[in-house]
């Protein structure tokens, strides 16, 4: 399982694909966890299966969380971006003609606009 979970990263690492990984790995863990429960009895065996739920449901909640936090990461690094052409932007009003142009020119180059 984490063969192709490294796999699939290496062909396409986005953060689906690693909030994919993380459940895939989580639902294996939780698999081994439950063959585990398996040579117990009683009471015993309740107590090892309900760890390996609450095993997978922590795990599957940091893989989201990991998702929302790496999304917001992306959107606040576009807003800062966005904000810093902005600031380049007003810098170049100070200039006029050919000079002016290439300041934008560098701002838009430098910002991928």
């Amino acid at each position: 399982m984490r063969a192709e979970n490294d796999a699939q990263l290496a062909h396409e690492d986005t953060v689906k694909n690693r909030r994919g990984a993380a459940e895939n790995l989580a639902k294996a863990q939780y698999d081994v966890a439950r063959e585990r429960c398996d040579d117990k009895g009683g009471n015993l065996k309740d107590v090892c299966v309900q760890e390996a739920k609450a095993g997978l449901e922590k795990s599957m909640a940091d893989a989201r969380a990991y998702e929302k936090s790496a999304d917001a990461d992306i959107e606040a690094a576009k807003v800062r971006r966005d904000a810093d052409f902005k600031v380049e932007l007003q810098k170049c009003e100070a200039l006029a003609g050919d000079a002016k142009s290439a300041c934008v020119n560098r701002a838009k180059a430098a910002f991928g606009k």
